[in-house]
């Protein structure tokens, strides 16, 4: 902080923050100041007098942050239409501030404990922000606040009360209870018409999801992990617009409701680390419009038999879902047709305990995947017939298949193959034909004694490889060659 120009005006930031501070300590503010920011580069002590406030009647905006303040002020000016105020130290607003005209209410890392007592009219009030403030215990009345369109109240870690009349703000876009982590209850009942985005991640002791009673279609995006519902409501089908439903870490979670289905603009479905959670919905192909799908670390015990019916699935993520048992030949029926899948681009199934067979004979039919993760396998080999088909795939990580003794048959537009910690493997000299290899990774593959092998991979790449940048990582040699024609 010091002299600063703006299109040619010199400020003094320095001297103009110390007036600021000199005005708000000693009450020399005037009914001529319209607005007041005051923002140290730093966290510095400025002492506010209670009154500070009182002779700027017709202050409309206050802006502080970085100035920490010991007792807030008992006046807040009634022309007030934007309050930004980091650290904001007293309890609650002034009792004698009507806010009119407030239209923006920002108090981030406040002392605040509750906003307001009662009902408060405040008809231009849009937004809310009181983030980070720990001794948030519950929220005000919000019925006379029916122009609110944000609300956010992130890592209010003291919030136990939501009260109901939150479930009656029509215009709400956006509500924002993330990491509430003492937040129990929400309203028996929702009808946010306009809501846009509901994030209650972190919200580790909310067991019930409120009914939705009306249509909530424009609702987009709903945010759920890591909090501890046992289920979600039948009446999720009312949020027909939904594109994305993060229901990821939720260990309590069992199953999902049969209507969920219905989510025909459902894109994203993100159920990873729910540990009950062994199955999902048998209709859970009608979803078509679903583009990702996400159950890592799940006990999962069979995929639908309608995932084939997934025309638009672009990510399948299966990553140590040990309960899947991939070897079996009833498996290779029960996962079946991966073949449906033509807009799958990414196949994450590492550390699934697949051995030889089952499914890793289905892969040559899925003609988009240009990302497979077979890594953390059992599996010795991987049929030619199984890989080669994939024509389109660019990247194959088998990191960890330790028992893993020769490469595949590859496609001819592979650019990358990541084989750390494959300790059993022996050979690498067929990896020199692929014209598009430009990088390989081996770290910690201790099959390989003679650097030579290594030498005669690099200089056949060079050779047929006829892109800009190429690499190869051997640790066991302390070897990483790379070159950029």
């Amino acid at each position: 902080m010091g002299t600063e120009k703006i299109e040619g005006i010199s400020l003094n930031l320095t001297k103009m923050y110390t007036d600021i501070s000199q005005a708000l300590e000693r009450n020399l503010g005037t009914n001529k100041i319209k607005g007041m920011s005051l923002n140290f580069t730093n966290i510095r002590e400025v002492n506010v007098s209670v009154t500070a406030f009182m002779q700027m009647t017709r202050l409309r905006f206050l802006n502080i942050k970085n100035a920490y303040v010991s007792q807030g002020p008992d006046i807040l000016p009634s022309e007030l239409s934007w309050l930004s105020w980091h650290g904001y130290a007293s309890k609650s607003l002034p009792i004698n501030f009507q806010g009119e005209r407030l239209v923006s209410l920002k108090l981030k890392n406040s002392r605040i404990i509750q906003l307001w007592k009662g009902s408060k009219i405040l008809g231009k009030l849009k937004y809310i922000n009181l983030s980070h403030s720990h001794k948030l215990i519950r929220t005000p009345d919000f019925s006379g606040t029916p122009n609110l369109v944000r609300l956010v109240l992130e890592e209010c870690t003291s919030l136990v009360e939501i009260n109901f009349s939150v479930g009656d703000l029509k215009k709400l876009l956006v509500l924002n209870l993330k990491n509430c982590i003492n937040l129990k209850t929400l309203p028996r009942s929702i009808g946010l018409e306009n809501l846009e985005v509901l994030i209650l991640s972190g919200c580790s002791k909310l067991k019930v999801f409120p009914e939705i009673e009306e249509e909530m279609n424009h609702l987009s995006e709903l945010y759920l992990e890591a909090t501890a519902l046992s289920e979600v409501p039948e009446s999720v089908e009312k949020l027909s617009g939904v594109n994305v439903i993060n229901l990821s870490s939720c260990k309590n979670l069992e199953s999902l409701p049969k209507s969920i289905v219905r989510l025909k603009c459902l894109k994203t479905l993100n159920v990873s680390k729910c540990s009950k959670l062994k199955n999902l919905p048998d209709e859970l192909g009608f979803l078509a419009g679903l583009e990702g799908l996400h159950c890592d670390d799940t006990p999962i015990e069979m995929m639908p038999s309608t995932i084939s019916l997934l025309k638009n699935l672009k990510h399948l993520t299966l990553r140590r879902c040990n309960a899947l048992a991939f070897q079996r030949e009833d498996m290779g029926l029960a996962f079946s047709n991966l073949s449906g899948l033509c807009s799958l681009t990414m196949l994450d199934i590492g550390g699934c305990n697949i051995s030889d067979g089952g499914i890793l004979c289905n892969l040559g039919f899925l003609p988009s995947l240009m990302e497979l993760n077979l890594g953390g396998n059992t599996f010795t080999n991987i049929s030619a017939a199984s890989i080669s088909g994939l024509t389109r795939l660019k990247v194959l990580q088998l990191i960890g298949c330790s028992r893993l003794e020769h490469f595949p048959e590859l496609p001819r537009a592979i650019e990358e193959v990541h084989a750390d910690e494959c300790t059993s493997l022996k050979s690498i000299h067929q990896l020199a034909k692929y014209p598009t290899l430009r990088r390989l990774s081996l770290s910690e593959c201790h099959q390989f004694h003679d650097a030579s092998l290594v030498d005669a991979l690099w200089s056949n790449m060079l050779k047929v490889n006829n892109i800009s940048s190429i690499s190869i990582c051997l640790s066991d040699f302390d070897l990483a060659l790379s070159s950029r024609k």
